[in-house]
């Protein structure tokens, strides 16, 4: 068990780290050391999800196209700032369109064996590799899980050339750290 809560503090401070630093990723007998890099990415084909996928511990999983979200209540806004750890202002969204994370999550329904069991917190992961973490208390216990959105579209527009679903927390302070885009996964998991 201390293993893993100090694996999920490590994930968590590699998706929060203001500067790229190696983080430790432990694989089942040895240690690796991945690079964390930025966002950067010169020929994004590779990175390019045209689903998304809701697993882990929920009853129904999903598998979800950008017509899949359009059916479902559909968040709308703009001008969101995309502010990076330093506090510096990298880009501002536009107009956007999305879905609450929240209501994903409803959808494909928690394995929750009564209402008391609320240790649950959820990966969203981008086809390269970086990750942010939400936990059900922010999600279903305060105002931010309104505000948790997947967006798929960008000024009446896909959202690509960054694949076609990205993760933004309007109520963060520096909605950068938490910004994934090229997401290709929402990972449903469980605090044994």
């Amino acid at each position: 068990m201390k293993y893993f809560i100090f694996a999920i503090c490590i994930l968590a401070l590699s998706c929060t780290s203001p500067n790229p630093k190696p983080s430790v990723v432990s694989n089942s007998d040895s240690t690796a050391i991945k690079e964390v890099t930025e966002h950067k990415h010169d020929d994004t084909t590779n990175y390019q999800c045209h689903t998304l996928e809701v697993t882990g511990e929920v009853k129904h999983p999903l598998e979800l196209n950008i017509d899949s979200l359009k059916k479902m209540n559909v968040f709308s806004g703009s001008g969101a700032d995309i502010v990076c750890e330093s506090g510096a202002k990298k880009s501002e969204t536009g107009s956007f369109k999305g879905v609450s994370l929240k209501s994903l999550i409803e959808k494909a329904e928690l394995k929750q064996e009564s209402h008391k069991e609320r240790g649950f917190y959820f990966i969203a992961e981008a086809a390269d590799g970086y990750k942010a973490i939400f936990s059900w208390g922010e999600i279903f216990n305060s105002e931010a899980g309104e505000k948790i959105l997947v967006l798929f579209e960008k000024d009446g527009k896909k959202i690509e050339p960054k694949g076609d679903f990205a993760v933004l927390c309007l109520n963060d302070l520096k909605t950068g750290p938490r910004h994934v885009y090229f997401l290709k996964s929402i990972k449903v998991c469980k605090v044994n």
